[in-house]
């Protein structure tokens, strides 16, 4: 009778905080379950989270000088993350990580594996490069741009320090490093037709997920399905375009984009390497 009555207890606190998981789950998903408007095309240049995404990176000239000392191109890396910048918010950022810390720590990526920072990187894409870096880069590489990389673990404390780290822009900018280059040596075959299909190529390929075929990732490119947030609208466009129009108005392709006319919002704050 006490094993029964003890069972029970168990039980019950087992689904008063399931149930707790849950409302965190479904809060996170009402944050970013907005309404679709109908599909449109317009000038990215007059949407006020390119501007403010162009300003942050001004105010964050770390990330070019960090991507150059690593041996990456700024101009193309920062190309390949520009249109998630677009849609970085704080607030539903930290509510993400706050449900990574509680879903993914404790039960992996089948749970929750929401993408977060200001690149909007996934768990499961740097648990990824934690396994690629190993097969396409050398250890010299490696710990050039990443000492601290994992090696593909999957507990709980592997999956709380991998959370832990993408609450920093600089771990952020060593994945995207690490990304470029892993992307580089497989897809080393490839003979681009210029710098611009090289860069909307690795533009999809982080969007969608460099792991696809060649194949996949070529009709993927043609596809307009990135949702792009502009006040109370919401259309889709084509993300390799937006990250090929972020490139194309750098004159000299150094980070020298045009700062936006209006003064920066909430939405989007300075980082300091948070």
């Amino acid at each position: 009778m006490k094993n029964k009555i003890r069972q029970i207890k168990f039980f019950s606190k087992q689904k008063r905080l399931l149930n707790k998981q849950v409302l965190l789950v479904l809060l996170i998903w009402n944050f970013n379950g907005k309404m679709y408007a109908q599909q449109l095309s317009r000038d990215i240049y007059e949407n006020e989270n390119y501007h403010n995404a162009v300003h942050w990176l001004n105010e964050n000239r770390f990330i070019s000088d960090s991507l150059a000392v690593y041996g990456v191109p700024p101009d193309e890396a920062i190309a390949v993350v520009f249109p998630e910048l677009m849609r970085y918010s704080a607030l539903e950022d930290k509510m993400e990580v706050m449900g990574l810390m509680v879903l993914y720590v404790r039960l992996g990526k089948d749970y929750a594996d929401f993408s977060v920072g200001y690149f909007q990187m996934k768990p499961s894409f740097v648990r990824q490069l934690e396994v690629d870096a190993r097969k396409y880069l050398s250890q010299k590489e490696i710990q050039r741009i990443c000492p601290s990389l994992l090696h593909g673990e999957d507990t709980p404390a592997s999956r709380r320090k991998r959370v832990s780290s993408l609450t920093n822009t600089k771990n952020e900018v060593s994945y995207l490093a690490l990304f470029y280059k892993i992307c580089l040596s497989r897809f080393k075959n490839i003979h681009f037709k210029d710098k611009t299909e090289k860069i909307r190529f690795l533009a999809t390929a982080y969007n969608c997920g460099y792991r696809h075929s060649v194949k996949n990732l070529f009709a993927q490119m043609k596809q307009r399905q990135f949702p792009v947030y502009n006040r109370l609208l919401i259309y889709h466009e084509n993300y390799a375009d937006i990250s090929l129009k972020w490139w194309e108005s750098n004159s000299d392709h150094k980070m020298t984009c045009f700062l936006p006319q209006r003064p920066l919002r909430t939405r989007y704050a300075v980082n300091h390497g948070r």
